[in-house]
């Protein structure tokens, strides 16, 4: 059942691996990500050139290439990383925190660009500050776009980012706030 939720699936080796350590110590390694040594993945991603690159790269990089072999990148280094990383629990919140702050692939460049939100939101807070992972959201290209916010005037706030943090990523449709609340946010984010 632990490695049913805790990884991308139980493996022979995932299971020995907790028959050796125990279940309370190998979920500690798992939450320890940084001290588990994963050069094995990490040199099989290296394949990925543009997994590293900046915005302004990967869209200087898409005018010489498809635009789809930066969506390709990213989506094979997912499943590398799900299949042979032996941080399972870190990639796992990872692709959770990736499906939280969903961003619609073909919406304008956002699919070039999800490749920095992957590298800037997901995974250096999968397993830490949930308000600092909201904050790294809020400056995500690949997020301002999706949801309009680099259409954003102060004589008009767009509130669709307002509105997708208010019900989606925090407080839930239900939550306590108003629709004064969500105008509110557009203005700070404008």
């Amino acid at each position: 059942h632990l490695l049913n939720r805790a990884t991308f699936g139980a493996t022979s080796s995932l299971a020995n691996d907790i028959q050796i350590v125990g279940m309370d110590a190998w979920l500690n390694q798992q939450f320890d990500y940084t001290a588990i040594d994963d050069w094995e993945t990490q040199l099989r991603l290296q394949r990925f050139d543009t997994l590293p690159m900046t915005s302004d790269d990967l869209l200087s990089f898409i005018s010489l290439h498809d635009r789809t072999s930066v969506a390709n990148q990213l989506a094979a280094a997912m499943v590398l990383r799900a299949v042979h990383s032996k941080r399972q629990l870190y990639e796992k919140m990872v692709h959770f925190w990736s499906d939280h702050f969903n961003i619609h692939y073909f919406k304008g460049r956002t699919s070039t660009l999800q490749t920095v939100d992957d590298r800037t939101v997901s995974r250096p807070y999968a397993l830490g500050n949930f308000g600092d992972m909201l904050v790294a959201s809020a400056h995500s290209p690949a997020m301002l776009i999706y949801l309009d916010n680099v259409s954003n005037e102060r004589s008009h706030p767009n509130e669709n980012y307002a509105r997708e943090i208010m019900e989606l990523h925090t407080l839930g449709v239900t939550g306590d706030y108003t629709e004064s609340d969500v105008v509110e946010v557009a203005r700070c984010f404008t």
